[in-house]
């Protein structure tokens, strides 16, 4: 077994004990002098260590290293180590269940790929170390970055039975150009009793250098502590690097580092790789998300129910990369008897290991947990905390899923208290008083269906404090495509959990394209999968738009860095970037960027639609007026302009500056030919801001088709109905249409009441006949709790919800005639098609004789759903044609419902046979086997 490893990369799919093995040869040691020990850097969940047969010892959590005295056990020549490992399932083991210890978002059976995926096993190396008798085993480097005074707090260790006489010299030390320059050095004399010792030694490093995002200051403390033992002096040295900074949220509710105000600029990640799952199968893996999150313009990396690796938190000290830090135990701890002992255990761990990181600015106690046992644990653990380390700003529960507004949402360096910052939060708040809406504690998570264009312009805006979105993000779909051929190109072994799952999607995807006639789509199905990528940058950069315009939000963390478990990050899980993500993202995350709209971002030539321009302004321009040029461009140039002043308000401080200013907000009408249309904004002096472009669309109604036909309704309102006759479409019910005709008829709402049953066999013999019915609405074939219950097939599936969240799916549409004159045959473009998207799919029937659009995304994170938009099915000599994009419900105001509904009737018409053909001798038969009997 590979260690570092996890049981999974020699045994996939099994959770339970596992035993790791391994011979080695021993040399002789000076007890007088030294000890022996063996350091497990990380045990995922539980392990017990024996030497030789002799039991060492055991150890409960993989987020703090694991030592075990193996002096008297080791032998000069041939020993055996071994180690049983708890990795736990549902099953209870020794009192360990998965549910029940800190284990982040793991999943007890393979319910996800990724991150999700259960894992564990020993992910850090173990090493056979020598150690003196008298040996510093922390040092705790507690920086004040206005003194510039460093207390180091020392835990020395005397293996022996005796008390040593000890001399202590210290410094502090930093890097200039290449040489080591001593700040500052103390000596002190102490003595260091048998068993664990503490001891403080202060120090002042005269004019700090401070670390910072852009110069990442670092220092070093070393320590030399040689100790006098009745019969031989020994020798140790340690060192641990740190950093001056202050982090915290002010009175005002915004952040700031080292008292400058910033607008947080996060994105979340968990240590979720390709192979081993929970470690990485290549050194560079570990780190390339953090040097990607730096190249594009954030500020902090959040660590999502889990800890950072050591090495991820030398190279974010290093590059300037702040750490938000949750300990395991954060998500998904139900409660047991052991519940707090083991929540403090992994709070603990975390905190002990990584506390000299100055990257590290935020320890997180809780994620998305709602009031219950575990929550209430949190609360009262901060005391625990603030006894570890006092110097950084402590968050209680990203997103405050309890709802308990009395309690503040966080705690302010040199803080013992929980304080009240953001959104309602007050001692005194009281939910049941505020109505509908209402955000009492102000760290949120909100994800919208999309395309939402507005969702994030004004969330906050009735709160007393700002918000701190602490998530929000929109994926794309996962490239199982590529994702497969990587695991091929690192020769993985076939069985491995990932490698199954993304060869078995991505079989899926190529069986589905081709079962729905989509397969001629796309020239190879990875090109729909990276079409889903370039848009997902487009939707991240429409998202930022409208959360920078929104001076109530004082910081973002965006979700996710990478996949994890399905398509929500910026980067694979094999730290590759998506299409068009490190444009978008740096666009995103300038600290003075335009954040352009258009409401609609599709409108008619002349109709009247709004414009609007917001400068996102994090520091950088100071208050004055600036000039300002706006335009927009379409397919035949310039077909509007304007000047106008972008005024800064007036501050006494630069941090008074609001973080978000309105330039321009306008009604306005254009007249021109239907295309792709460009607002943009230009600051002609003053500054640089990125952003400044955003396209939309405008149709032309003449281009709309012209008809003169007839059809028949059922269930279509008379505004629908006097809209078709203005387009050439006259309406008749379904009794005015003659028993000699065929024709098209157009169901909107279903029939009801008693009588329904014989007007779905009324539908059914017409269409049995030639008729052809186009089924505008999902809900026609609705009764009860039966969505799918008048649907005219004998295997009628499912009519389901689909992802258009984070959790994304992608509409495609062939070269039909119901596309005639909208955009070409690929991915649907929800900006054209707005509010018209499906939010429902059909899926589980028999395959239509023509599918028209269909869509692709995830069902459950762990498996790919294809589902029907708009298909076609032959009935006897007729046809029916069934939808669920939102065409009636947005007659005359969107054009693209408008188009399409002039194009399905036109191409229905074409399928109506010229005169009634007689009734299929099984008819009745027919009728039974669909439930219309």
């Amino acid at each position: 077994a590979p260690v570092p490893g996890t049981i999974q990369e020699v045994f996939p799919g099994y959770h339970g004990v596992a035993w790791y093995w391994i011979e080695f040869n021993g040399l002789p040691l000076d007890t007088d002098q030294y000890t022996c020990r063996l350091h497990f850097g990380g045990i995922d969940y539980y392990g017990e260590v024996w030497l030789n047969g002799q039991r060492l010892g055991d150890y409960e959590g993989p987020d703090f290293p694991a030592e075990f005295d193996a002096t008297r056990a080791l032998k000069t020549g041939r020993n055996l180590l071994a180690v049983r490992v708890i990795n736990p399932g549902n099953e209870m083991i020794d009192n360990f269940r998965i549910t029940e210890v800190p284990h982040s978002f793991k999943q007890s059976d393979h319910y996800a790929f990724g991150g999700n995926e259960n894992s564990g096993g020993l992910l850090l190396p173990v090493e056979l170390r020598v150690e003196p008798v008298v040996r510093v085993s922390d040092l705790f480097c507690r920086a004040d970055p206005r003194t510039g005074k460093v207390v180091l707090q020392l835990t020395v260790e005397n293996a022996t039975q005796q008390s040593a006489a000890c001399r202590l010299a210290a410094r502090v030390e930093r890097q200039e150009s290449g040489q080591a320059v001593v700040e500052c050095q103390v000596g002190a004399e102490l003595t260091a009793r048998p068993g664990v010792s503490e001891f403080a030694l202060p120090l002042v490093v005269p004019q700090p250098k401070l670390w910072s995002l852009l110069e990442p200051n670092l220092y070093w403390a070393g320590v030399r502590l040689v100790s006098k033992l009745p019969a031989v002096q020994v020798l140790d040295e340690h060192r641990e690097r740190f950093g001056f900074r202050d982090f915290r949220v002010g009175s005002d509710g915004y952040f700031r580092l080292n008292g400058k105000r910033l607008f947080l600029e996060s994105c979340h990640t968990v240590n979720n790789f390709p192979v081993a799952i929970g470690t990485a199968p290549k050194p560079e893996l570990a780190t390339r998300e953090l040097l990607y999150a730096k190249a594009m313009g954030f500020d902090m990396v959040r660590f999502l129910g889990g800890p950072p690796l050591p090495e991820q938190l030398r190279f974010c000290d290093e590059i300037g990369l702040m750490v938000y830090s949750e300990p395991r135990a954060a998500w998904c701890l139900s409660d047991s008897p052991w519940m707090a002992e083991r929540y403090d255990r992994s709070l603990s761990q975390m905190i002990l290991r990584n506390r000299n990181h100055p990257c590290v600015t935020i320890w997180g106690l809780l994620n998305e947990t709602p009031d219950g046992p575990v929550f209430r644990h949190a609360v009262d653990a901060l005391p625990l905390v603030r006894a570890l380390d006092n110097s950084r700003l402590v968050l209680l529960a990203s997103s405050r899923w309890d709802g308990q507004a009395q309690i503040g949402s966080l705690c302010n360096p040199g803080h013992t208290a929980w304080q009240y910052r953001w959104g309602d939060e007050s001692p005194n708040a009281d939910k049941a008083k505020h109505g509908p809406g209402w955000i009492g504690p102000g760290d949120v998570h909100r994800y919208v269906w999309w395309p939402a264009t507005q969702a994030f312009r004004t969330i906050g805006q009735s709160c007393s404090k700002p918000l701190f979105l602490s998530e929000f993000g929109i994926g794309s779909l996962v490239n199982v495509v590529r994702l497969a051929r990587l695991h091929e190109q690192n020769h993985s072994p076939t069985n491995l959990e990932d490698n199954v799952t993304y060869h078995s999607l991505a079989n899926q995807l190529k069986a589905d394209l081709k079962r729905y006639g989509m397969d001629q789509v796309f020239t190879f199905p990875e090109d729909l999968l990276r079409g889903s990528e370039r848009l997902q940058a487009k939707h991240r950069f429409l998202g930022y738009n409208q959360i920078r315009a929104n001076p109530k939000l004082c910081g973002y963390s965006l979700t996710g860095i990478i996949d994890q478990p399905a398509g929500e990050g910026l980067l694979t899980e094999w730290r590759e970037l998506k299409l068009g993500t490190m444009d978008a993202m740096n666009d995103c995350l300038a600290p003075l960027r335009w954040c352009l709209f258009v409401e609609p971002m599709h409108v008619y030539s002349g109709r009247s639609f709004r414009i609007e321009a917001v400068m996102a302004n994090d520091g950088v321009l100071g208050s004055g007026e600036y000039p300002v040029r706006y335009k927009i461009r379409g397919p035949s140039g310039i077909v509007w302009e304007k000047s106008g002043t972008l005024v800064i308000p007036s501050a006494d401080t630069a941090d008074g500056i609001p973080l978000a200013v309105p330039a321009l907000s306008e009604d306005i009408k254009l007249n021109g030919p239907s295309g792709l249309y460009t607002f943009a904004a230009e600051l002609e002096e003053g500054g640089a801001p990125r952003g400044g472009r955003l396209e939309f669309y405008l149709s032309n109604s003449q281009d709309l088709p012209q008809l003169n036909l007839s059809v028949g309704v059922l269930g279509v309102s008379k505004e629908v109905q006097a809209w078709l006759k203005a387009h050439g479409v006259a309406c008749r019910t379904l009794e005015q249409i003659s028993d000699d005709d065929n024709a098209v008829v157009l169901v909107g709402d279903g029939p009801g009441g008693a009588d329904r049953a014989q007007v779905w066999r009324e539908l059914a013999r017409r269409m049995a006949r030639g008729s052809v019915v186009l089924f505008l609405k999902p809900s026609a074939f609705s009764q009860d709790h039966d969505a799918v219950k008048w649907l005219p097939l004998e295997k009628k599936g499912e009519c389901r919800g689909s992802s258009l969240w984070v959790y994304h799916r992608e509409d495609v549409a062939k070269n039909h005639p119901i596309f005639d004159g909208l955009p070409p045959q690929g991915i649907m473009d929800p900006y054209y098609y707005l509010q018209v998207t499906a939010p429902v799919l059909f899926d589980g029937q028999d395959t239509p004789d023509d599918v028209e659009a269909a869509a692709f995304g995830p069902g459950d994170p762990n498996n790919l759903k294809s589902g029907v938009i708009t298909a076609t099915y032959h009935f006897s000599a007729g046809h029916f044609v069934i939808n669920t994009m939102r065409i009636l419900e947005n007659i005359g105001q969107n054009p693209a419902a408008d188009h399409l509904l002039l194009n399905m009737v036109r191409y229905a018409d074409g399928l109506v046979k010229p005169s009634p053909e007689p009734l299929p001798a099984n008819f009745d038969q027919v009728l039974k086997s669909i439930g219309y009997n």
